[in-house]
């Protein structure tokens, strides 16, 4: 794991400010870019949810982890989770959980689906085995106000992380780029919100399966490769998530990106 220069550019200008920066494999090829984070506020206001409420503080807690790791130079080889919330590692977010401890529909399940089919070629079946994805993906969230549901969230934060993404170079960096945040971000005030953040990006074309869009977009400078598309949570069928790791190998197989 090499901490590169971008990404300490992002912690040093965050500074004493708490942001979350995201999960996972800082060194990878991929971002994914979700909703938010699935934190349910209204259980740890109205009904004193310890476990929300411990999963909030390891939320809003990211980018001090993240500075801990800079500093230390932790390496995933370090990391050893103890099953307490409040000691996960961004860099592998608890580690050691299993498929089986979430249901079918979760997002993190659908990551691990996708990500099967980009270094596997088809999907693990076995439900007792330990996710792998933050291995190979980085995961971010375009809202930085967790909610049970996305109807439910606060999104005044959406337009400056938008910013965020637009300004570091840490995020423009990645040469392939899932937004997983659907209606988050489009077209707004007449302008075209994912071409205005990924430089020289433009639309290109969208492919549908089962009704299920990947609105693609390509650089014109550069290997970069940007997909839109809908959260990957409960209702997104295995055959989008095939369709869309498929686009990311061959487009990584014809620019020679490794994806390792």
């Amino acid at each position: 794991m090499n901490y590169t220069s971008e990404f300490r550019d992002l912690i040093n200008n965050i500074g004493n400010e708490q942001i979350y920066i995201g999960s996972g494999n800082i060194n990878s090829k991929i971002l994914i870019v979700g909703k938010e984070a699935g934190i349910d506020k209204k259980n740890i206001m109205n009904r004193n949810n310890v476990h929300e409420e411990r999963m909030m503080n390891d939320f809003n807690s990211n980018s001090t982890k993240w500075k801990h790791n800079v500093e230390n130079d932790t390496q995933p080889s370090d990391i050893i989770w103890d099953g307490i919330i409040e000691h996960s590692n961004p860099l592998f977010p608890f580690k050691g959980k299993r498929l089986l401890d979430e249901k079918a529909g979760h997002t993190w399940r659908k990551y691990q689906v996708l990500h099967d089919y980009i270094y596997k070629g088809e999907i693990n079946s076995d439900i007792s085995s330990e996710y792998t994805f933050h291995n190979n993906f980085f995961l971010t969230e375009l809202n930085s106000s967790p909610a049970g549901k996305s109807c439910d969230a606060d999104k005044e934060s959406i337009p400056g992380r938008i910013e965020l993404l637009k300004e570091s170079e840490f995020f423009q960096n990645f040469p392939i780029v899932v937004l997983a945040c659907n209606e988050y971000i489009g077209i707004r005030d007449g302008i075209n919100q994912i071409e205005d953040t990924f430089k020289n990006v433009k639309y290109h074309e969208v492919k549908r399966f089962n009704k299920q869009p990947l609105y693609i977009h390509i650089d014109t400078e550069k290997p970069k490769l940007v997909v839109h598309t809908w959260q990957l949570s409960s209702f997104i069928r295995h055959d989008l998530l095939n369709g869309l790791a498929r686009l990311i190998v061959d487009f990584s197989g014809k620019y020679n990106i490794d994806l390792r």
